[in-house]
């Protein structure tokens, strides 16, 4: 066969269809690749907003122990700007750190940690506020080879929690003085 042979109507019209045909599928590749984009860039804002709305204290930890991320609620838990302590703040250099040292150290090899409750008065630290009653939560972020990479702790306001646990103590020890101080005989039955 000869480089310019011609071709007939017949196969031109062939070729043509078939061209069609791959513009066709490139087009709907590139617009299935857009709606995922777009998919994507919504699923990365609710998550953005999941966690900056949150009213759980969200703070995030590179390896060496610089904060790389909070949210909104960790301002207004600590008193200060959330934005003025994140890539300069490490936990490791502080009193925090040293307080949290034990349990930093197994969340960096890889072990999440449920901490007893604390209490915790702002004026004796950074910013300025009221007395915090705060359950605290530590984990890895692992990779997918199962290195940890960051570490986050969780910090969420239980004050009016202990608050309410501490009236309802004081509630049953005045009616147990009550119940023990009466002269008449008192009997409570279902």
């Amino acid at each position: 066969m000869m480089k310019n042979e011609k071709k007939t109507k017949k196969q031109l019209i062939r070729e043509l269809e078939n061209l069609h045909r791959r513009v066709d599928k490139l087009e709907k590749a590139e617009t299935e690749h857009q709606r995922a984009e777009e998919e994507l860039k919504e699923s990365e804002e609710r998550f953005r907003k999941l966690i900056e709305q949150s009213p759980i204290v969200y703070e995030m930890y590179d390896i060496e122990g610089t904060q790389r991320m909070v949210n909104l609620a960790y301002g207004e838990l600590w008193g200060i700007d959330p934005k003025s302590t994140v890539g300069t703040y490490n936990v490791w250099k502080t009193d925090q750190g040293e307080q949290l040292r034990p349990y930093l150290t197994r969340a960096y090899s890889g072990e999440s940690l449920v901490l007893p409750d604390i209490h915790w008065d702002p004026k004796k630290e950074v910013g300025k506020g009221r007395e915090r009653w705060i359950s605290t939560i530590i984990y890895p972020l692992q990779n997918s080879h199962g290195e940890v990479e960051n570490v986050v702790i969780l910090h969420e306001d239980i004050t009016s929690r202990k608050q309410t646990e501490y009236a309802l103590c004081l509630s049953e020890e005045k009616l147990s003085k009550a119940f023990q101080a009466s002269p008449d005989w008192i009997s409570i039955s279902t």
